[in-house]
């Protein structure tokens, strides 16, 4: 029995840092999209043009605005 409960709290550990692990990934990946697009509309609202370059799953990504 102490076998199957250390098996259970082990597998409920594993569990809730995956769903924590995820969580964090999906709310990265969110913001950084809110960003990207804040930061596209006000370069356009500029009359600018805008570059931007992401990383896969947009973890991270490049922004440049060029004004002529």
């Amino acid at each position: 029995m102490n076998k199957t409960r250390n098996l259970l709290v082990m597998g409920l550990v594993a569990a809730t840092l995956i769903i924590a692990i995820a969580f964090l990934l999906i709310s990265k990946i969110y913001f950084n999209s809110k960003e990207i697009q804040t930061a596209s509309q006000q370069c356009v609202d500029n009359d600018g043009l805008v570059q931007v370059e992401k990383s896969f799953l947009s973890l991270t990504y490049s922004f440049s605005c060029s004004i002529e």
